[in-house]
């Protein structure tokens, strides 16, 4: 009984392959040994995407073993911008096209290599990487900002964790407009947790307003001063939305006012 090998196409006798294998034994070792060599090779490489889109990476791994971790997501963590990309667009294994970008004897010089290349290409819009590795030798006073793809000084950005300096991707300025863009985007949200939280820490609130009147006071008389402008242009698309309201109220007032004269 003969049978076709799948990777140098000849037919072999059955003897001549593992059980269950297409490919026979001198394939499938010579396989073996080539993933074994590019194994202990460090990769600093290239994954092409549809559309243009790109994304640089390293591995001490082999490119096929790294290609497999792309589509898998370890547990507690996010997954890279490539994994993200992958599922966000539906991407298959070859869609992808993996290149190495140079090879590397000493891991460290590849991670060094990875962020100079990632840092390069930063500012251009299909690039995937979302930050910038920070590895050892790197200047730790200055950060790229992973939204406006700026270098800007370590103080500019948030902290992740206080205790361990670990810095946010976003600086803080980029930051602040996200959280407005959220905050407008779900209102309804964010009124009701804030109505929520007020309910559930009413008691130490009023302490709190007890305690700081003048403070308090004083915080929103210059927040009036330095903002007149905004808050009369609110007060009149208020007024515009809700006319007929406020002058119900208003008249309603009016009405319980006299009465309150007479007596």
């Amino acid at each position: 009984m003969k049978k076709t090998c799948s990777k140098c196409k000849i037919e072999k006798e059955i003897t001549e392959f593992y059980r269950h294998r297409r490919a026979c034994k001198r394939c499938h070792i010579q396989d073996d040994k080539r993933r074994y060599e590019e194994a202990k090779t460090n990769h600093l490489y290239k994954v092409d995407c549809p559309g243009g889109y790109y994304y640089i990476g390293s591995t001490t791994q082999g490119i096929e073993a790294r290609r497999r971790g792309h589509f898998k997501l370890r547990k507690d963590a996010s997954g890279t911008a490539l994994y993200k990309h992958i599922k966000e667009n539906s991407l298959s294994k070859e869609d992808l096209k993996y290149s190495v970008v140079k090879e590397f004897q000493d891991p460290e010089e590849m991670r060094i290599a990875e962020r100079e290349l990632i840092r390069k290409s930063y500012t251009d819009p299909f690039l995937l990487n979302k930050a910038i590795p920070l590895r050892n030798g790197t200047d730790m006073s200055k950060r790229f900002c992973s939204k406006c793809k700026i270098e800007k000084p370590a103080e500019e950005f948030g902290y992740i964790d206080k205790s361990h300096s670990s810095h946010q991707y976003q600086c803080k300025q980029c930051k602040a407009v996200m959280e407005k863009n959220w905050r407008e985007a779900n209102k309804e949200k964010v009124r009701m947790y804030n109505r929520e939280y007020q309910e559930a820490n009413k008691e130490s609130l009023l302490k709190y307003r007890e305690a700081n009147k003048e403070k308090i006071a004083k915080r929103y008389k210059e927040y009036r001063e330095a903002n007149k402008e905004k808050i009369a242009k609110k007060y009149k698309e208020y007024y515009e939305a809700n006319k007929e309201k406020i002058l119900k109220q208003k008249k309603e007032y009016r009405e319980r006012k006299k009465l309150l004269d007479k007596q």
